[in-house]
C-alpha cells in the first residue's frame, strides 16, 4: 500500500512539473514528465489530457487524439477530454468524428459552452450553417452566465 502511494505522489509531482513546462512553453520536457508520470500511475487522467494538450500545440493531431481517447477509456463521461478531442479531430480534418464528440459531452455537461462552440465550428466547417448559429448563439449564452467572454 505504501509502494502504490508513493507511486501515486510522484506520477502527480511529474504531471505538475509538466503542466510547469508547458506552461512555460517546453513541450519536450512537458511531454517528457507526462510520459514519466504515466509510467507511475498508467490511469492517471491529468497526464493523458495534459499530453494530449501538448501534442495539439504541437499540432500532432494523431498523438493528442490517442491521449485523450486513453483517458475516455478510463473515464468515458469526462467531457474535458471529449471537447479536447473533438478540437484535434476538426484540426484533422473529422468532422463527423468532432461532432460526435461534443455532442458526447453536451449530453454529460448540458453547460458547457465550450462543447456548443467547438461544435458549432464543426457545423459552420459542414457549412450548416443554422446549426452553427445555434449552438454559436447556445455558447455565448452559457458562457455569458459564467462570467466569460467569448
Amino acid at each position: 500500500m505504501e509502494k502504490f502511494a508513493s507511486s501515486v505522489f510522484e506520477a502527480e509531482q511529474l504531471c505538475e512539473r509538466g503542466d510547469a513546462h508547458s506552461d512555460q512553453g517546453d513541450f519536450d520536457a512537458a511531454i517528457a514528465a507526462y510520459t514519466q508520470a504515466l509510467r507511475f500511475n498508467p490511469d492517471m487522467l491529468a497526464a493523458f489530457v495534459g499530453r494530449g494538450i501538448v501534442s495539439y500545440k504541437l499540432k500532432s493531431w494523431d498523438k493528442a487524439i490517442g491521449d485523450f481517447t486513453q483517458a475516455l477509456r478510463r473515464a468515458p463521461h469526462f467531457t474535458v477530454a471529449l471537447i479536447n478531442r473533438g478540437n484535434a479531430y476538426i484540426q484533422r480534418g473529422d468532422l463527423d468524428k468532432a461532432i460526435a464528440d461534443f455532442s458526447k459531452a453536451i449530453e454529460f455537461d448540458g453547460e458547457s459552452y465550450r462543447a456548443y462552440l467547438g461544435r458549432s465550428l464543426a457545423f459552420e466547417a459542414q457549412e450548416k450553417h443554422r446549426e452553427s448559429e445555434f449552438d454559436q448563439q447556445k455558447a455565448a449564452v452559457l458562457a455569458s452566465e459564467q462570467g466569460v467572454e467569448i
